[in-house]
């Protein structure tokens, strides 16, 4: 691939070099998309988390909900997010009397929720396709070499994404509150996402203290799926370089013994 470019005229050298400098770029972008919205979709999917949610912040006792009925409206809530129905209406036994669960201000936020979810599944796929499209393309054009420089995208990428969530992450535990605040002043259209824990069961079950505990959930796998492509990258890349060296020093070994071969009568 690198000698057909050089045969091509000045102008179209360069353009093709900056195409191929921004697919590298965008790759790299995409895997911290990748990793971060994965395991964004994990979290939100987890119902481990929830039931720690309800356990370690008595969310029983704060709403009068009974911790089986929590653990129900907990999958109600999973299956809103992966399912085609537009609202949330469960019902349940509040302080021994069943009524509806959300108020209508509440519902609206639910459905504003899911489509911000939506939108981080979007995003999920439209990153895997990418590199799945890429990675096609260079072992389509680059054939031998495409291990290679696949390798040390995932480095880049793996590396990338550490930096910026361990960044983000500093951020988070420094000034929470805030960056709690400007997710959904940013994420939501309207202010129906400001409710009363002591008026509104949804920000009772799910108090800030839970987001701060998913949002390190979230940070610590895509830690961990960044060090696994950092170690996958850099150690084949590694290895192709130890292989390379044990050629050349192959080949040197060997020249000696052909120059005294040449030079014997």
């Amino acid at each position: 691939m690198t000698q057909a470019i050089s045969q091509l005229p000045a102008r179209q050298q360069l353009s093709l070099r900056l195409a191929l400098a921004l697919g590298s770029i965008l790759a790299v972008l995409a895997i911290l998309v990748l990793l971060t919205t994965s395991s964004v979709r994990f979290a939100i999917n987890a119902g481990a988390l929830y039931e720690y949610d309800f356990d370690q912040y008595d969310i029983s006792l704060r709403t009068g909900i009974p911790r089986p009925e929590l653990t129900r409206i907990g999958a109600e809530i999973r299956d809103y997010f992966n399912n085609d129905e537009e609202f949330i209406d469960p019902r349940a036994t509040i302080y021994g009397e069943e009524r509806q669960l959300f108020t209508q201000r509440e519902i609206i936020h639910m459905k504003d929720v899911k489509g911000l979810i939506q939108k981080v599944y979007l995003l999920q796929w439209i990153s895997l396709g990418y590199l799945l499209g890429y990675a096609a393309l260079y072992a389509a054009f680059r054939r031998g070499a495409a291990l290679t420089l696949l390798a040390r995208r995932a480095l880049w990428g793996g590396g990338g994404t550490l930096v910026a969530i361990l960044a983000i992450g500093l951020v988070a535990l420094v000034a929470f509150d805030a960056l709690f605040l400007k997710f959904h002043q940013l994420g939501f259209s309207n202010d129906f996402w400001q409710l009363d824990p002591r008026v509104h069961n949804l920000s009772a079950m799910f108090p800030e203290s839970f987001f701060l505990d998913a949002t390190i959930f979230v940070a610590l796998m895509t830690i961990g799926q960044a060090l696994l492509l950092v170690a996958v990258g850099g150690g084949y890349s590694w290895l192709r370089r130890r292989g390379r060296q044990g050629d050349e020093e192959g080949a040197g070994a060997l020249t000696p013994g052909l120059e005294s071969q040449a030079t014997t009568p």
